[in-house]
C-alpha cells in the first residue's frame, strides 16, 4: 500500500511540476499590431485589445455668399459668377492619446457661368479673437464646383478656437480679380 501512495505521489509531483513549466511557457497576450496605439511589444499573441485612432468630424459653421463680378468690360458684370462657401469642422478623437480636438475652415467656389474662370482672391478674417489673410487662386471649370480646399492660416489645435464664422461686410471679406476663359 506504501508502494501505491509513493506512485501516486510521484505522479501527482509530476503532473504538477508540468503544469507550473506549461504555465511559464504560455504566450504573453496582448496587442501585436505595431500600427495601433497600445501596441504591446512584449506581446506574443494578439488579444483582441488593439486600438486605433479614429476621427469624428462635425461641421459647426457654413456660410455661402454670391460673387458678383464688377469689372465693366466682363462680357458678365454685374452677374453672380460664382459662389463662394465656407465650411467649418470640429474634429474630434476617439481616444486621447490620438491627439487634441480642433477645427479646420476649408472652402469651396462654384462657377456660375458658362465659361471656365480663374478666381484670384484674398479673404481677410477679423473680430473676436481671430485675425488672418489668406491669398489664393482657383481655377472652377464652367458650371462646376471645386472640391474642399483648406484654409490654412485658420486650422485650430484648440477647442477654444472653434467657433462658427460667417461671411459679411462686418466680419469677413474677400477682394478678388476673375478671369474667363
Amino acid at each position: 500500500m506504501k508502494n501505491i501512495s509513493r506512485n501516486s505521489l510521484l505522479t501527482f509531483l509530476a503532473i504538477a511540476i508540468l503544469s507550473i513549466i506549461q504555465s511559464g511557457c504560455a504566450k504573453k497576450g496582448g496587442c501585436t499590431d505595431k500600427t495601433a496605439i497600445n501596441y504591446n511589444v512584449l506581446a506574443e499573441k494578439d488579444d483582441g485589445s488593439c486600438m486605433y485612432c479614429g476621427t469624428n468630424t462635425t461641421v459647426i459653421g457654413k456660410d455661402t455668399v454670391q460673387l458678383r463680378d464688377t469689372n465693366a468690360a466682363s462680357p458678365f458684370r454685374h452677374q453672380v459668377v460664382a459662389i463662394l462657401t465656407l465650411i467649418q469642422y470640429k474634429y474630434t478623437y476617439n481616444h486621447t492619446e490620438c491627439g487634441a480636438e480642433g477645427c479646420n475652415l476649408y472652402y469651396t467656389i462654384q462657377n456660375m457661368v458658362t465659361k471656365e474662370a480663374d478666381f484670384e482672391f484674398q479673404f481677410q478674417f477679423n473680430g473676436g479673437p481671430f485675425w488672418f489673410n489668406y491669398n489664393d487662386y482657383v481655377v472652377a471649370p464652367a458650371g462646376q464646383t471645386t472640391a474642399e480646399k483648406l484654409i490654412p492660416s485658420f486650422s485650430s489645435q484648440s477647442n477654444q478656437d472653434c467657433i462658427s464664422i460667417y461671411v459679411s461686410t462686418a466680419y469677413g471679406y474677400i477682394y478678388g480679380q476673375t478671369h474667363y476663359r
